[in-house]
């Protein structure tokens, strides 16, 4: 066909094609966001497909997003229930639906989120986390939410290692009487692999985010802190095993598991970790106990959508 009766290209059409694309696509988006709303499990069975590792199987990690988009709604109304009775030396006592607790005045508001995540089993429930009878260790106590959660539980006793001393008068004003009775046991110190006494970096509004590795902008050194070994503290306080071991530590969770290796190798306790901080690298935390004599194996508890990229546990079980 000679040129000039070519048929003629159609003419770009930019906003034709934009349109097209928006037909095509809304009833898409109006169907999923339908679906969302009408079953959110949905949403987090969505997340979990896309953004999943090697670290959660799609069906913890959709478990795990359901518990974290729903603390901060339980966190919010145990809030809305609860109220503040009195103050004293910088210390704030309120009462909960989950019981009173003697906090850091200006770390309050972080109270209900904590209590939330022991009502939806954070930390564990009836089957992975403390069982009747057992010895747990608390490394990270901060206030006792945990504490009081094990002695529900059954725990024979409670050792709660917290090295912040504001935390540490709110846990002893808040478990009194479990104290004076034997079944809790507050260490005045933090976890490490060796003795040390470091800088403690504290955090005005969030006395649960103090830490010895994690600085941030609005930490600051009030003081420096002692630490020891989880293996020191089971034979200073002639603990006849170790049951459970939590940890919360912002950080240092790889340093306290490697000052726990004669606990971990003589009572193979569970081990349950917060791997929200970049430094608990769940994968170098799996890796290490896998590589013990006697190997952990890993699951994972309750999970984050990393940078809006990925499945990130923010809690791991270790059995």
């Amino acid at each position: 066909m000679p040129p000039s009766e070519q048929t003629p290209k159609p003419p770009k059409r930019p906003l034709y094609w934009l349109l097209r694309a928006v037909v095509t696509v809304a009833p898409l988006f109006f169907l999923l966001s339908a679906g969302f709303a009408w079953h959110p499990p949905l949403l987090f069975w969505a997340l979990s497909l896309y953004g999943s590792t090697d670290l959660c199987t799609s069906a913890q990690a959709r478990i795990g997003l359901e518990r974290m988009f729903n603390a901060d709604d339980v966190g919010v109304e145990i809030g809305k229930q609860s109220k503040q009775v009195r103050t004293e030396n910088g210390l704030a006592l309120f009462q909960t639906p989950r019981g009173n607790y003697w906090v850091p005045t200006g770390t309050e508001h972080v109270l209900g989120k904590l209590l939330a995540q022991q009502q939806l089993e954070f930390y564990g429930d009836r089957e992975t986390g403390v069982q009747p009878g057992q010895i747990v260790l608390d490394c990270g106590a901060h206030i006792g939410v945990f504490v009081a959660e094990a002695l529900k539980r059954g725990a024979a006793k409670v050792v709660a290692i917290e090295p912040a001393p504001s935390n540490v008068e709110c846990l002893r004003r808040n478990f009194e009487k479990e104290i004076a009775a034997g079944r809790v046991v507050v260490a005045p110190v933090g976890v490490w692999d060796q003795d040390d006494v470091l800088p403690l970096y504290e955090f005005d509004h969030n006395s649960a985010a103090d830490s010895f590795i994690i600085q941030g902008k609005a930490g600051k050194v009030l003081h420096k802190v002692p630490l020891t070994t989880i293996d020191k503290l089971v034979t200073q306080h002639g603990l006849e095993r170790v049951d459970y071991i939590k940890m919360d530590i912002k950080g240092a969770a790889r340093k306290a598991l490697e000052g726990a290796k004669q606990t971990i190798a003589r009572h193979h306790p569970r081990v349950t970790v917060s791997t929200e901080e970049a430094a608990d690298d769940p994968r170098v935390l799996r890796g290490y106990l896998a590589g013990l004599d006697k190997p952990y194996t890993a699951s994972c508890g309750v999970c984050t959508f990393w940078q809006k990229k990925f499945v990130h546990p923010d809690v791991m079980f270790f059995r």
